[in-house]
């Protein structure tokens, strides 16, 4: 269902998931109640009657085709909306889900009513978010000091009376609004911890992309010619590629690391067939074919 991180171009926030899975099952009653999708109304605009024929193909007539065909359209649609549920609902109940969506897309906060008074308004906005807060500081607790944690709720009371004077406040999705905190309050004196905590939240992915690029990365690891890797070499070199770090910032350690490599090896490591020529491979001086 959400197979990318951006919905028509914008990046997805917590928001948006609850907000398709809405219309998802909206659209799954509607069916259900009897509303005709695009392609049965496709179907039926170019289906001829009278030589029982769609798009030049011509179809068999069965008995009681019509009645099998709603009872089957009414089961799948019955069991599409199960399934949706028991798939989906563990997730927007998650306590952690909650929490981010309610605290963090500032867009749900608290908006001052008319003729709400200045000291009203923001009592109320103190109020928001805070047992939210605390449960993210739980989740990610080895993340932050007591002492840090004690800072994250004092700061977001403060935090929350900052923000909602910005002009980007309301204009910024939480993904861009986020970006611009960490961009512009980023330093120990101005919210360093609570964007330490956004940060932590912001790493959960809202979609199945990253779960498609690591299958992705198997399989260009796990080739037909390194077939004999074990899963947890699999998993070490797949996280290097991953997290680690870029390559140039790799390059000033290469040289000890593959010398170190060679030298554990207890058969000999073939430098000719990897360089592709006659050498061998204790008297190779790493540096000369290292970039």
């Amino acid at each position: 269902m959400f197979q990318s991180n951006k919905i028509d171009g914008i990046e997805v926030c917590f928001s948006d998931i609850e907000a398709e899975l809405l219309r998802l099952q909206l659209r799954l009653q509607a069916y259900a109640d009897g509303e005709r999708g695009t392609q049965e109304l496709y179907f039926n605009e170019n289906f001829k009657a009278d030589d029982g024929t769609f798009e030049g193909m011509p179809l068999e007539e069965i008995e009681d085709g019509e009645r099998e065909f709603q009872k089957d359209r009414t089961e799948l649609i019955a069991g599409y909306i199960r399934y949706t549920k028991q798939r989906f609902d563990k997730l927007v109940n998650n306590p952690v889900f909650k929490a981010a969506k309610v605290a963090f897309e500032q867009r749900e906060w608290p908006v001052k009513r008319a003729m709400e008074s200045e000291s009203s308004y923001m009592a109320r906005l103190d109020k928001h978010g805070c047992s939210e807060i605390n449960v993210l500081l739980k989740h990610y607790s080895e993340y932050f000091t007591i002492a840090e944690a004690i800072d994250v709720r004092k700061d977001w009371i403060v935090f929350k009376r900052t923000m909602v004077h910005l002009p980007e406040f309301k204009k910024l999705r939480a993904p861009v609004f986020w970006t611009y905190v960490a961009t512009h309050y980023n330093y120990p004196a101005r919210h360093e911890l609570l964007i330490r905590l956004q940060l932590l939240v912001s790493l959960v992915p809202l979609d199945t992309s990253e779960c498609e690029r690591g299958f992705s990365l198997m399989n260009l690891i796990m080739t037909a010619l390194r077939n004999r890797l074990s899963m947890v070499h699999l998993d070490e070199v797949m996280r290097i590629c991953c997290l680690g770090p870029p390559i140039k910032d790799f390059m000033p350690h290469v040289v000890p690391i593959v010398s170190r490599w060679m030298e554990d090896s207890k058969r000999g490591r073939y430098m000719d067939k990897l360089l592709g020529a006659e050498l061998n491979y204790f008297a190779v001086n790493i540096s000369d074919f290292i970039e």
